[in-house]
This record gives C-alpha cells, structure tokens and sequence, in this order.
C-alpha cells in the first residue's frame, strides 16, 4: 500500500512540476494553514470555514495547484507584501557587522542568566549589536554558531514577558498578545526588550512575542483612535462604545478614576474617583479614558522600548511596513505545517525521501500536537518558529540558506537524534521500527534544555 502511495504521489508531483517553476511548485505543494483557524487557497482564494477538515482542504488545494498558471502565483495575495519585506530584509543585512570583523562573545552563568545577559546588552554600542553574537555558558566547553543565540533570544523574551518583572501583561482580548503595563518605571527592562526585538529582527531569528497591535503601532509611529482600545481589552472597549450611543442613568456606575489590572487606582481629573460619570459629562469622561488608555499610562514604556529596537537599526527601515507585517517579522509563522516541511528538507548519507527510516519519521511528524511539533523544530533549530516565507527561508545566523536537513548516524540502543541547531540539521539513527523512532522524538520534545546538541 505505501508503495502505491509514493508512486501516486510521485505522478502528483511531475504533473505539477510541469507547469510551474520549481519553486512555485515547492510553495503550492504545501498543505494549508491549520484547521483550527480559517483558511483559504492561495490559488483561487476559496475560503474554508475553521472546521474543515485538513484532508479535505488539501485535497481542493492540490486540484487548485493542478488547474493553476504559473502567474497565479505571483498575482495571489502575499506575493507584493514578501516582496517589499525582502526589501527590508536586505537593508538589515546591510548593517549587519561581518563576523570577519570581529564577533561579540557573552559570558553567562545558568544560575544568572537573565540579569548576566541584560548587563552585557544593555552596555553594548549599537555596532556591537550589529556584530554576530556567541554565547558561552561559564565553565562548559561549548561553541555557538548560531544556534544558540536563537534560543538564547527566545529565552529572553519569555522572562521579559513573564508575570517576573511586571513589565509585560496580558491584554484582555480572545486573542492572546501582550501590552505594556500601565504606568511602569522600569526604563531598562524595556530598552532590554527593544533590543532584544530589535536583535532577532536584525538576524531574521522568530521569537514567540504576540505583541498588541497598539505596540505595534508605536513601533511603527503610527495614528492610534479610540478603535485601537479593543487590542488592549475588550470590556473597556464595548463599554466606551455603549456609554457613546446610550444613556447611562441608572444603568453604568463609573467613576472619573481608573483601576488597572494591578489593583492600583488612578485619577483621571482631581478627585476623579468621587465624581461620577453621567450623559452631561461622559464625553469628557470618554475623551480623558481614551488619552489614558493609548497615551499617559504607556507611552513613556513605548519611547523606551523604541529606543531600544532602533539602537539596532534605523527607524527608517520599518516605515513603511504594517502592524500585520511587523507581527509576521517578530513571530514567523507560529504553525507548522509539515507538508512544507518535508517540502524544503535536504537529506545527506544514505537518506532520501522514501527512505524507510525518512518515511517513519515524517509519519510520526504528521501524527504530533502543534505544541510538539513546536518543541522538536526547537529542539533542531534553536527557535519554534519559520521566518517570513516559512521553511523555504531558514538560513544561518549568517545568512547562509539552511534548509531543514536529515542525515543517517549508526544506530545503537537507546540511540537518540543529535541536533546541530546552527545549521538546523538533524542527525537521526537508522532505528528499526516507527514505534522506536517516535519514542526518540518524543524523548528529545519532553527533555530538551538550552544548549543541547550544540556543535
């Protein structure tokens, strides 16, 4: 039965390669984004509602690739948008500092990690931060191509996120992304984050950090209105828009006061919190929550942060991008779609793609939870997401192409793979059964710590 399968898919394959270039044809093989979310075909924009199954959205999406002109490719939405953040992206490797000119190396202690690595960022130069990064863990024999610094990076901004520091909080929203706490007096912890944001921008290095889209227009210097509260909190959000279209008597009990998510109180007049809101005042009351909501309570921690991002790079660099673009830059993709990563992966040795033990190892890839599938590509690359243009785009932190790769080593009991994430290569043993083959997966996705399988 697998042997019919590949031969199917092999005749699948040489038809559509027939009719586009290769690698038009390598991007439509890709299956399509997850069914948890609403998709639609890159070809004939067909939108899929969030429940459809993924087999039966392959399926249109391999017929649609059949039936398509090479030109539809570059005519379907996204093609104008990669173009002009590949502009981007050759203006950051423009500044970068060639590691022949000298390389930064940071000394860091596991038990002092964070604040080891905040002194040494925040008292580098901005040409120091340009220069390729080597991380080394006090008294441990290591050498960082790479590798290590993706993860390092991601590490950095999970603490800086954290409830730790209180300098990040959740906004209240169904979508899950992270606003500056209100009122925050710690010039630091931001510029820290800024030039972590600003560092994996500059080496093209995906780092889980969802910000609002109020952040992201800071960044970005751009018009914020009223609209732009729902990407802080909904409550607040629908309770400005009721007080603007109803009467509030006997119905909203407000105050001219604010209670943030700290518990901590503020006045939006003198003695704000005594005097209530009604239909005589609620303009001005409307008027005063918006300015404190987008403007006094964060926009202090917005101009450090900033200073931070753009003592990597020049502001200029990001002016024309959107906030949606931005996001895509910071985070990458944050789903992994195993059709387009079996698409782009290299095989070394004895390896190919039908290889029995290649075979096993994309069947247990296919069989895995996202949040697994985050680990092992961590596990094999140093960060849990793609870049902009997904797994055809991984290089080095060098900017050398490093596509995803798979290379045989001699099998042993309990063998397990070996990752060199500076180059994002998997070295997997020649196991003897699928059952034995997932089990190491797994193994290396449950116990992975930073720093392992460093070359």
């Amino acid at each position: 039965m697998g042997g019919k399968n590949s031969k199917r898919r092999r005749e699948l394959d040489r038809q559509l390669s027939g009719i586009m270039s290769e690698q038009d044809f390598r991007i439509m093989r890709n299956a399509p984004p997850p069914p948890s979310q609403p998709q639609s075909c890159p070809i004939c924009q067909k939108q899929f509602p969030s429940d459809t199954s993924e087999i039966k959205a392959n399926k249109h999406f391999k017929k649609c690739a059949l039936r398509a002109k090479p030109h539809q490719r570059k005519e379907s939405k996204g093609y104008h948008e990669l173009d002009k953040l590949t502009v981007l992206r050759n203006n950051l490797d423009s500044i970068k500092v060639s590691w022949t000119q000298g390389f930064e190396k940071i000394h860091i202690s596991r038990q002092d990690f964070f604040w080891d690595s905040m002194q040494k960022i925040l008292s580098m130069s901005s040409q120091q931060l340009r220069s390729e990064f080597q991380i080394e863990f006090l008294g441990e024999k290591s050498q960082d191509a790479g590798g290590l610094t993706k993860e390092w990076l991601n590490l950095l901004i999970q603490e800086l996120l954290s409830e730790n520091f209180n300098v990040f909080q959740q906004a209240q929203t169904a979508d899950q992304r992270y606003k500056v706490t209100q009122n925050s007096l710690d010039p630091e912890f931001y510029v820290l984050s800024g030039r972590v944001i600003g560092k994996a921008l500059l080496e093209n290095i995906p780092i889980n950090c969802p910000l609002s889209f109020v952040v992201l227009k800071y960044i970005l210097d751009m018009q914020l209105t009223s609209e732009d509260i729902k990407y802080l909190d909904t409550d607040v959000y629908k309770a400005i828009k009721f007080i603007e279209s109803n009467s509030i008597v006997d119905v909203l009990f407000e105050t001219f006061s604010v209670t943030d998510q700290n518990g901590s109180v503020y006045e939006l007049v003198p003695d704000g919190r005594m005097l209530p809101v009604n239909d005589d005042n609620k303009e001005l009351y409307i008027q005063l929550r918006v300015e404190f909501e987008l403007f006094s309570s964060i926009s202090t921690a917005m101009q450090w942060i900033k200073e931070g991002i753009f003592s990597v790079f020049p502001k200029d660099f990001i002016r024309n991008i959107t906030p949606e673009e931005l996001d895509l830059l910071i985070c990458g993709n944050p789903f992994i779609n195993v059709y387009e990563w079996k698409s782009f992966t290299e095989y070394r040795g004895d390896f190919y793609e039908e290889h029995k033990v290649v075979e096993w190892f994309w069947e247990s890839l296919m069989e895995l939870e996202q949040e697994d599938l985050r680990a092992l590509l961590t596990f094999v690359t140093g960060t849990n997401r793609t870049p902009v243009g997904g797994f055809q785009n991984m290089k080095t932190t060098r900017g050398e192409p490093a596509l995803f790769t798979l290379e045989p080593f001699p099998y042993s009991r309990g063998a397990l793979p070996r990752a060199h994430t500076c180059f994002n290569r998997m070295d997997l043993p020649y196991y003897r059964s699928k059952a034995e083959l997932k089990s190491a997966l797994i193994n290396v996705i449950k116990n992975h710590t930073l720093g392992f399988g460093l070359e």
